[in-house]
């Protein structure tokens, strides 16, 4: 990761022991902070502003680190570029950034919810024919599911929003 050294700011742990809080831009043109910890002291006199760097990252756990730093040349600030640049990992953080699923209380009161307005035929009257259709083939798909009745859909029987 070439990132260019906006500001350095010295920061304490728990246990008292420095580290350098780096805020930089990174190649695409956004900011972020990285943590410099003590193990890379020796280093630390290349945290200056305006210098360009390349951090490499190790992941342990649940955080990215900075294992090593190294000078890439002058000071001159990482080009911008149109084109969004994905870290080598984009799944996985879309993935941690995913709402979670919902509680399974909700998905059965809403399963039953709609299957009422199915057999009252207010599904379409009330979310119109194109979500209505949208949500007979959930409620088929999520009843189906539940009770483990294994299907290709091939005989179910096609249905109109009313």
């Amino acid at each position: 990761m070439i990132i260019t050294v906006i500001s350095v700011s010295e920061e304490f742990t728990k246990n008292g022991d420095a580290y350098k809080k780096v805020l930089c831009a990174t190649e695409s043109g956004s900011q972020t902070t990285k943590s410099i910890f003590n193990q890379l002291e020796g280093k630390w006199p290349l945290l200056v502003e305006g210098k360009a760097l390349e951090f490499k990252m190790e992941k342990k756990g649940q955080f990215w680190n900075v294992v090593d730093i190294t000078d890439v040349g002058d000071s001159l600030p990482p080009p911008k570029s149109d084109k969004k640049v994905l870290p080598e990992h984009q799944k996985e953080i879309d993935r941690a950034q995913e709402p979670p699923p919902p509680a399974p209380q909700a998905v059965g009161m809403i399963t039953k919810e709609i299957g009422d307005m199915i057999r009252a035929k207010m599904l379409t009257v009330i979310f119109g024919k194109k979500i209505a259709t949208a949500l007979t083939v959930w409620y088929r798909s999520q009843t189906l599911g539940i009770t483990r009745i294994e299907f290709d859909g091939k005989d179910l029987p096609t249905f109109q929003a009313e």
